[in-house]
């Protein structure tokens, strides 16, 4: 049945074809001679085409009549299966996006929560630096000076850390005057913990983000700072690289693989109990995005570290 009318809708359309043609044929006047080739060529290749359908179409009834009944509920089974599986497809991406949609709200909210609270909390870090001024016991005081310079610090990194992956402006610096900025900001812990501080520096230039590559020092210095006791902290500028080196208890050669993982604070930050793991991982990500080398020598006393920015342009501007 469904044979005779596939047959029928498509002689339909293609009589009515022909119509048209004559029609057009006709009243351009052509010879009826003309017409009658065309019209008798025609009528040939719509019988080849009934007939080729024909055929296809008895071959397939064919295949279907002998075909068992469990291979014809395969068929209709993998048909409506395809149903199902579409079906759950469009499901699940419709349910992905809308997923994707609130996380990034969330995560916007989050960060806009986040901004705003260390902004405000440099209110009070001012405040308590004020009423430090009160305090007269010196020993305390310098005990309390340094721990509010930590929150300070890390508060500002928390900060920097947030806009990691924006705001970089590259251009050409006088690498002394970016360590020797660095250099200003740990003043206070040099005094107060009673620190030496060798600093050697045949300047040259460089082309980075003055902003990130001072964070990158401060964080570096800060490690230096934090692990030595007593001694001195080098800083050697020369030859397109920069060496920080402490005197502290350095790092074990098992540990410096791994210490640029997130989180990894080896065995001489769990004994400490001093480290994160995550300042190394910050100062990694941002030499990264600097093109800056960053490389890591363990010495029987200390660790050294050393950077090798870039001193040629190879960022568009």
């Amino acid at each position: 049945m469904k044979f005779l009318k596939d047959l029928f809708s498509q002689s339909i359309i293609i009589f009515i074809f022909l119509c048209v043609e004559w029609l057009a044929l006709w009243s351009f006047q052509i010879e009826s001679s003309i017409i009658s080739y065309i019209f008798y060529m025609q009528i040939f290749l719509t019988a080849c085409y009934f007939l080729c359908f024909y055929i296809y179409k008895k071959a397939q009834y064919k295949q279907l009549c002998e075909m068992d009944a469990k291979q014809f509920v395969q068929i209709e089974s993998k048909s409506l299966m395809q149903e199902e599986v579409n079906r759950m497809m469009r499901e699940v991406l419709e349910n992905y996006t809308k997923s994707k949609q609130k996380y990034q709200k969330e995560n916007q909210d989050r960060e806009r929560c986040f901004e705003v609270w260390i902004h405000q909390i440099k209110t009070p870090i001012f405040a308590m630096k004020m009423l430090l001024e009160y305090i007269e016991d010196e020993k305390r005081k310098k005990q309390m000076r340094q721990e509010l310079f930590k929150i300070e610090r890390y508060t500002q990194m928390a900060l920097n850390v947030f806009k990691m992956d924006e705001d970089y402006i590259i251009e050409k610096c006088s690498i002394e005057k970016l360590v020797q900025e660095a250099i200003r900001t740990y003043t206070l812990m040099f005094v107060e913990k009673g620190l030496r501080l060798d600093f050697v520096c045949d300047d040259f230039v460089v082309f980075t983000d003055k902003k990130w590559f001072v964070f990158v020092l401060e964080q570096l210095l800060d490690n230096a700072i934090k692990y030595t006791k007593e001694g001195t902290i080098h800083i050697h500028c020369d030859n397109n690289k920069i060496s920080i080196r402490d005197e502290g208890c350095g790092i074990k050669e098992k540990d410096l693989k791994q210490i640029l993982k997130k989180g990894y604070t080896g065995e001489t930050g769990r004994n400490s109990k001093q480290a994160s793991g995550m300042g190394l991982y910050f100062v990694k990500e941002i030499c990264e995005r600097l093109h800056v080398k960053l490389s890591f020598i363990s010495h029987e006393k200390g660790l050294e570290v050393v950077l090798k920015p870039v001193n040629e342009e190879l960022f568009d501007r």
